[in-house]
């Protein structure tokens, strides 16, 4: 597996691997050339080795000192390969670089493997925001880093 930046070229397979989970917001692929386009925007892409194809991706929007997680997606049959955490340890290296020194989220509470993953990365829910999600809640997260 080999994680970089995602390029406007990986537009459509980043949409296709969002519209493949229930949790992930669904950009289509416009919004991912938009957001690959903006300057406070970064999305890291997980690439089997192997196959050439995307098994992974995080977003985040910066306005150092801070940064915002927008989406995190990894592959069904990528699930439970320590994918969702390369990707964040890699993202977070790459953030500190750019001078980011808190990271926040929203995540459905009813997402109990994101909520695993974001408390073993130090993740900290701040609050609750009611009906966040068409009437489910979210947990906003926050992290030093």
């Amino acid at each position: 597996m080999k994680i970089t930046l995602a390029q406007i070229a990986d537009a459509k397979e980043l949409a296709e691997l969002a519209a493949s989970n229930n949790y992930s917001a669904h950009w289509s692929p416009s919004a991912f050339t938009s957001e690959l386009g903006l300057p406070a925007a970064k999305i890291y892409k997980a690439t089997n080795t192997s196959t050439n194809i995307i098994v992974g991706f995080v977003a985040f929007r910066l306005s150092p000192p801070q940064a915002e997680l927008t989406n995190l997606v990894v592959q069904k049959t990528s699930l439970r390969q320590g994918v969702a955490a390369k990707l964040l340890a890699f993202a977070f290296e790459d953030l500190k670089a750019n001078k980011v020194k808190e990271i926040t989220l929203e995540v459905n509470v009813n997402n109990k493997p994101a909520l695993n993953l974001y408390g073993k990365f130090a993740f900290k829910t701040v609050n609750i925001r009611k009906n966040f999600y068409n009437k489910e809640d979210a947990a906003l997260m926050l992290k030093q880093i």
